[in-house]
């Protein structure tokens, strides 16, 4: 074990009675998981955060309880699969921890004048996601590197809390907002721990963004962006027939491309670290952006208000609505991934499909291709990733298979790579990244293909054999 039998750092009151496992899963879990979350973004304060960190975690009883809680969450997680003999040790100091903190939380509200700190937001915050073990991880998509950075994918294989969920928001905002928050780079954790809870329910964010960035730190930013953007096609062709729909959604798609064209040059060579904490801030800012679109509040009732409620007319809404979907389905590949078995692309694939289906998007798609028909071969292969190994991939394999067809002018026959490369640079004028996509995409295109065979199979039958 890399983490177990570390002398304990500390020599304070609170952790000085404690076990040496609790300090050296702290310890431990501060170095390589927690100061993910801030690090990136501060790197010449990412040493004194750290000690910081540690010092206060000791400090504070229910913090320093909760804190440990998290830390063997997080070793279990590093650990995971390894059937270590520590590992039911492991559970119980979980156990026990959490206990604690809880009782400890418990006798402190029994306070009438119990007002909650900067370290009751930190506590709270690691108890939200620190019901238990991780959750089982069974991919069928690459990885991307960007769910390393904040290690937002790791973090989000824990399961969230509702009840210490509500409990944080709640003492958030008796603190007077995230932007009152004070204690040691904290309000960079809250800052991507509402993300990723809202990223779960598909809700809009609770909590504003961070904007903390000096004029000189914008400029750094800008420069790095166009160090890396200026020679590489990122491509994002295709944009413009999104702006002539809704100018704001496109500007959003914009930003996704230029993030994705840094990508490629951090996943070319990861130890540019001037470029992980753009790439961090930039894409907080898209999966915020998305989370918190008009549009994205009507999805479930749009179909039922008037036209003269509506920011723009039903059809136009209906179809901003779904360039939203596709491209929060590429951020949950690319950009902000999470674990399959969080079940966001479900929601994300349910709700397309119930948007195009009440608009009647797709009614006609037999007689006649709906506007801007690029758009929408676009937003049905995503939707068709979302959808994978759910009861609704079927239906839009279908809608896709008709898009193509009748667009391409081609009948899907037999996948020859050069097929597939003509359909894949279309997609890429929108938003696409090849190191997740490809493989999808031709996974995708052979799946096509094989229902047109079953479907050519069928039609050569004899109806009276």
């Amino acid at each position: 074990m890399a983490f177990y039998g570390r002398r304990d750092p500390f020599n304070s009151s609170v952790g000085h009675d404690a076990s040496p496992m609790c300090h050296s899963a702290l310890e431990y879990a501060i170095e390589t998981g927690f100061a993910s979350l801030f690090a990136p973004l501060r790197p010449t304060k990412a040493s004194s955060l750290i000690t910081s960190w540690k010092g206060s975690a000791v400090q504070v009883p229910i913090l320093f309880h909760a804190e440990v809680v998290a830390s063997v969450g997080w070793v279990l997680l590093m650990i995971g699969g390894q059937s270590l003999p520590v590992e039911p040790l492991l559970y119980r100091l979980q156990m026990e921890q959490r206990q604690l903190a809880l009782e400890t939380l418990r006798k402190e509200l029994e306070n009438p004048k119990f007002e909650p700190t900067d370290a009751h937001v930190h506590a709270i915050a690691f108890l939200a996601f620190q019901s238990g073990g991780p959750m089982p991880c069974d991919e069928p998509y690459p990885s991307s590197p960007m769910g390393l950075l904040q290690h937002v994918y790791a973090f989000s294989r824990f399961e969230a809390t509702l009840p210490h969920v509500t409990a944080l928001y709640n003492f958030v905002r008796a603190r007077g907002g995230i932007d009152k928050i004070q204690l040691h780079a904290l309000a960079d954790v809250l800052e991507v721990v509402d993300i990723v809870i809202s990223t779960r329910t598909q809700n809009p964010c609770r909590f504003p963004l961070i904007r903390t960035k000096s004029k000189l730190a914008e400029k750094r930013e800008e420069s790095v962006l166009d160090s890396y953007t200026g020679t590489r096609r990122i491509g994002g062709h295709e944009l413009l027939s999104i702006k002539k729909i809704n100018l704001t959604i496109y500007r959003l798609l914009v930003q996704m491309s230029q993030v994705t064209g840094i990508l490629d040059r951090f996943h070319e060579d990861s130890s540019r670290t001037e470029l992980s904490g753009v790439l961090i801030m930039r894409r907080n800012e898209i999966q915020h952006g998305l989370l918190g679109y008009p549009t994205a509040q009507y999805s479930e009732y749009m179909f039922m208000l008037d036209e003269d409620s509506l920011d723009m007319p039903p059809a136009v809404m209906a179809l901003t609505e779904m360039i939203r979907l596709a491209a929060s389905i590429y951020s949950d590949l690319v950009l902000f991934p999470q674990p399959w078995i969080t079940g966001i692309k479900l929601q994300l694939a349910q709700r397309l499909r119930m948007v195009a289906e009440k608009s009647g998007m797709y009614d006609n798609i037999k007689h006649s291709i709906p506007n801007y028909p690029k758009v929408h071969v676009w937003i049905l292969w995503f939707g068709c990733f979302a959808a994978f190994r759910t009861e609704h991939q079927g239906w839009f394999e279908d809608k896709l298979r008709w898009f193509v067809n009748m667009h391409y002018g081609m009948a899907i026959e037999k996948a020859e790579n050069v097929r597939f490369k003509r359909v894949k640079e279309g997609l890429r004028g929108f938003l696409w990244w090849s190191p997740v996509c490809d493989q999808a995409g031709q996974a995708l295109w052979s799946r096509l293909t094989q229902i047109s065979d079953e479907d050519e199979d069928e039609d050569d039958t004899d109806p009276d054999a």
